[in-house]
């Protein structure tokens, strides 16, 4: 089986975490997926509601195989994952926060689902990211 791509763009939408507490809030998403059949990068800003700091974060794949890639951020290698069919999964360590990431995708719309083992205040959280291309018939 050849290698698979991510949709390319830059994507925009509203998405909302979770956390074991109980505790909850919405934010604003851009994300940028760039690349093609040996690399990727995925480039994410995440602005909160709740004036907790925005996130920056560029992670760049390799593919190492024709459906397994790694993961680097900061030119290391911090995780391990797999693109298939329209799914993406990855994995990442930092210390011990494990942080796991699903894109899938159909048509133009994309949706982002993940976890991490520790929030800033040391919690399980998971979210959920619904976007579409930035320019969309739907953006205001």
């Amino acid at each position: 089986m050849s290698k698979q791509t991510l949709p390319s763009g830059r994507f925009v939408g509203r998405a909302e975490w979770f956390d074991e507490a109980g505790d909850k809030g919405g934010y604003d998403v851009v994300m940028s997926l760039r690349g093609g059949e040996e690399a990727f990068s995925v480039t994410v800003k995440h602005v909160f509601d709740n004036g907790d700091p925005d996130t920056d974060a560029t992670f760049d794949m390799s593919f190492v195989a024709s459906r397994l890639f790694s993961v680097s951020a900061g030119g290391h290698v911090v995780g391990k994952g797999y693109m298939v069919d329209g799914f993406c999964h990855y994995a990442m360590v930092f210390g011990e926060n494990i942080v796991e990431t699903n894109l899938s995708w159909q048509g133009a719309d994309l949706s982002v689902f993940g976890s991490a083992t520790k929030n800033a205040a040391g919690r399980h959280i998971a979210w959920e990211e619904h976007l579409r291309p930035e320019n969309s018939a739907d953006d205001n």
